[in-house]
């Protein structure tokens, strides 16, 4: 809990010491913003992790007051889980240790309803998503990537952003996932039974995505005042 309460805190603070100076009315059509990141698993995927926390980043480009692109990127660890197998001479009960993680890279529209101080959005992107699982065996040398995938996917969603006063906005999301050809849950080796988990089939992976962070609105570059040239005399 204190770890996921860190996250909670590190992008607001970060977002409001990089956005406090920041003026809305002179703002370019940029925008950027770190989050908390956390992932709910459903169906197949609960099976093959648990829920993920970590660290985002968002950036926006507005055509218009309604209309934007936003890109996301995040990373999330989906936790460990142990599991004791079979009674090796040597070392006695062994116990498998695995973990997965994921990252996602997604771009896509945005329609906004813009005001002064809440500004209602819905969204839709598509991108990669990478899904990878390792596995260790502690009080040994043995670990290994069960896999590594690289999969297509695409998420739609809602969200606001809330002007605090303070620069940036803070900025909520709320967004479901689709992710195809993931691998499945582990299972049990035909060739070993008894042994280490083997990975399963694909799946077709769905997750309900949080975001809670701040987004802050870079400033246009002041134009810089040319001094004018003394009129020239005639000699």
């Amino acid at each position: 809990m204190r770890i996921l309460g860190s996250l909670v805190v590190l992008p607001i603070v970060v977002g409001l010491s990089l956005g406090t100076a920041s003026c809305r009315a002179e703002q370019s059509p940029w925008g950027l913003g770190p989050h908390l990141a956390i992932g709910i698993p459903l169906d197949d995927f609960g099976d093959v992790s648990e829920l993920g926390a970590g660290l985002g980043l968002r950036a926006t480009y507005e055509f218009s007051n309604a209309l934007s692109l936003g890109a996301n990127a995040a990373y999330l660890s989906y936790g460990r889980a142990r599991t004791s197998i079979y009674d090796d001479p040597v070392y006695g009960i062994l116990v498998t240790e695995t973990s997965s993680q994921g990252f996602q890279l997604t771009a896509g529209p945005q329609l906004a309803v813009a005001g002064q101080q809440w500004r209602p959005y819905v969204s839709a992107q598509a991108g990669l998503y990478q899904f990878r699982t390792n596995t260790a065996i502690p009080g040994t040398e043995y670990s290994a990537t069960i896999s590594s995938t690289w999969a297509l996917g695409w998420n739609g969603g809602f969200g606001f952003q809330r002007d605090i006063g303070l620069g940036p906005w803070i900025d909520f999301g709320l967004d479901y996932h689709t992710i195809y050809d993931l691998p499945g849950p582990l299972v049990e080796n035909p060739d070993d039974p008894g042994g280490p988990l083997i990975q399963g089939g694909k799946i077709t992976a769905h997750e309900v995505g949080i975001r809670i962070g701040v987004h802050f609105f870079l400033e246009e570059p002041e134009p810089r005042d040319t001094p004018e040239e003394p009129p020239h005399r005639r000699p």
